[in-house]
C-alpha cells in the first residue's frame, strides 16, 4: 500500500529501500504525519442496490508499546451491512501499518499488520460478546463481525444509543499487551464533521429497511 508521502531528503539520505525507518529519525518522520487523520462516509450498493454504510479512518500514531515510539499509521473501517431478513451487524476491520521507503526510495510504503487482538466499544459496551466471526483480512488487518443473537436486539440499542455514531476502535500486536486505542470522533475536523451525522443516518435507512421486510414477513403469514 503506498502512502503517497514525497520524503524529505533527510529522510531519503539515511533510509534504505524495502528497510524500517530509522529510530533516529521517528520524531522527523511523526512531524511530517501527525496530522495525516481522516474519517470518511460512503454509502454501499451493489448492482445499484443500498447495500449498507461505511466509516472508513485513517489515524497515525506512535507505538510505544511494542515498536519503541516507531509511527505507525492505522485504517480500517466501520461498516454496517444491509442484509433484508438478517439480524443487524457492525464490522470492523483494522489494519496497523508499519512505514518503509519503497525501492525507488521517493515514496513511503506501507507494510500492513495483523494485530493479535481487536474490539469496539459503543458508549459504555464492549462489543465483544456480540462477536460472531474473526479472521485475517484479505488484504491484511484484522476483520470481525458482530451480530445481535437470534431474537435480540441488543446490539441494536447499543448502535443506536447515541447519534452521532461514535465508537472507541482498540488493538493490540500482543497478546498480553495493552491497547492501543482512539475514537472515530477524534478523526473528524471542522471541515469534515458530519460523516458520523451520514453514518448513523445511513444506519437508520439500513433498520428501516429491515423492519420493514420482516413485517412484511409477518404480515403475510
Amino acid at each position: 500500500m503506498k502512502w503517497g508521502l514525497v520524503l524529505f531528503w533527510t529522510l531519503a539520505s539515511f533510509a534504505f529501500a524495502g528497510q524500517p525507518i530509522p529510530k533516529d529519525l521517528y520524531g522527523t518522520l511523526w512531524g511530517k504525519i501527525s496530522s495525516h487523520k481522516d474519517l470518511t462516509f460512503s454509502e454501499l450498493t451493489q448492482n445499484g442496490e443500498f447495500a449498507g454504510c461505511e466509516l472508513v479512518f485513517k489515524f497515525p500514531l506512535r507505538d510505544y508499546r511494542e515498536f519503541a515510539g516507531e509511527p505507525i499509521i492505522v485504517t480500517g473501517s466501520v461498516t454496517n451491512n444491509y442484509w433484508a431478513g438478517k439480524a443487524f451487524s457492525l464490522f470492523l476491520k483494522i489494519q496497523p501499518n508499519k512505514i518503509e521507503v519503497n525501492n525507488s526510495i521517493t515514496e513511503l510504503e506501507l507494510n500492513t499488520l495483523t494485530p493479535k487482538t481487536a474490539s469496539m466499544v459503543v458508549g459504555n459496551v464492549s462489543l465483544k460478546k456480540f462477536e460472531y466471526s474473526k479472521f485475517g483480512c484479505t488484504d491484511g488487518g484484522m476483520c470481525i463481525g458482530y451480530s445481535d443473537p437470534e431474537g435480540s436486539l441488543e446490539l441494536t440499542k447499543v448502535a443506536f444509543s447515541k447519534f452521532p455514531f461514535d465508537a472507541l476502535v482498540l488493538y493490540s500486536m500482543s497478546n498480553t499487551g495493552m491497547d492501543l486505542k482512539f475514537k472515530l470522533s477524534d478523526l473528524e475536523s471542522k471541515s469534515n464533521s458530519s460523516q458520523r451525522v451520514q453514518f448513523s443516518e445511513c444506519m437508520q435507512r439500513s433498520l428501516k429497511g429491515m423492519m420493514e421486510f420482516f413485517n412484511l414477513k409477518n404480515n403475510k403469514k
